[in-house]
């Protein structure tokens, strides 16, 4: 009997802090008897040692020698499956999706229309979808029309305060007061739309949420299916919208895995094994009911020097 194990090492673009994921991927390649270790790609945290993810030195995304850099790496680390784990981070990767160990991952036009808020507004009206973009009126949010989630986000009450911002760099909406949702989705390159996760946005610190509960809502789901074919993602990706007055209105779509997905691998869409199984070529089974939960997420410390 052979029971020799596989090699099956992971790099994360930027994920040092991905505690909780990486003890998922560690869980599957358990299961699969897979040896598996867990890289990060980081500009900054080099002396923050997990015992979970090991940090390896890395180049300013901007960086012109970022490409070859992260070749020459996958090489000498023996890597297996890439994934982005920021913004920039997705830019990077699509351009090395010609790579099977990188090719979870939405092309780089998909990518840069999903960062540039007016484009994709713009593209998702012209299918009828709601966006937030669409509604008008006082107070008003300027977002600008490149990144994510709540960085340099302002409030408007007048049209005197509307002259201060510069209308080529920013996109106008009204303030909207309702409840936010994140949707999990996962989309495997050989067998489509595995699974659709709405959550509510219960408590959100930071930009991200920090209690979030899952719901089968299928609604949701079906704007989230259309928005993923209109926009062609393949792999993780995360939807945020706002429910106001009993209408769900788009605000960002993320190409990559959320921060909240361990709410989503709970609730069914074991995105850690959907992967692997894309990646080794195995049959992947969609997610045929979601499991309901809640999830509270906390922080903790951790000390350099700890001897």
């Amino acid at each position: 009997m052979n029971t020799k194990k596989t090699r099956f090492n992971i790099l994360l673009l930027g994920g040092i802090k991905r505690i909780g994921l990486a003890k998922k991927f560690l869980g599957e390649a358990k299961k699969r008897n897979l040896l598996m270790k867990i890289y990060s790609y980081e500009l900054n945290y080099l002396n923050l040692n997990t015992k979970v993810i090991i940090p390896i030195k890395g180049l300013k995304w901007s960086n012109k020698k970022i490409i070859s850099d992260l070749k020459k790496k996958i090489l000498q680390l023996n890597i297996k499956l890439v994934i982005a784990n920021t913004d920039e981070a997705v830019i990077i990767l699509s351009k090395l999706k010609y790579l099977k160990n990188c090719s979870l991952v939405s092309d780089l036009k998909t990518a840069k229309n999903s960062f540039n808020k007016e484009k994709i507004n713009n593209l998702l009206k012209n299918h009828n979808i709601d966006t937030t973009s669409s509604v008008k009126g006082f107070p008003m949010i300027a977002k600008p029309k490149f990144g994510s989630n709540s960085k340099s986000i302002a409030i408007i009450h007048n049209k005197n305060a509307l002259k201060n911002f510069n209308k080529k760099k920013y996109i106008f909406e009204k303030y909207l007061r309702g409840v936010e949702y994140s949707v999990d989705c996962y989309i495997s390159p050989k067998f489509g739309i595995i699974g659709i996760v709405p959550r509510v946005r219960n408590e959100i610190t930071g930009g991200e949420a920090t209690l979030t509960t899952s719901e089968n809502n299928i609604k949701l789901s079906n704007i989230a299916e259309k928005i993923i074919i209109i926009m062609n993602y393949i792999g993780p990706v995360n939807l945020q919208f706002i429910k106001y007055n009993k209408k769900y209105y788009f605000m960002e779509a993320n190409p990559r895995l959320s921060g909240g997905v361990l709410a989503a691998i709970k609730s069914g869409l074991n995105v850690p094994s959907l992967m692997l199984n894309d990646i080794l070529e195995h049959k992947q089974k969609k997610l045929e009911k979601i499991k309901c939960i809640k999830m509270y997420k906390y922080f903790t410390e951790y000390y350099e020097n700890n001897n």
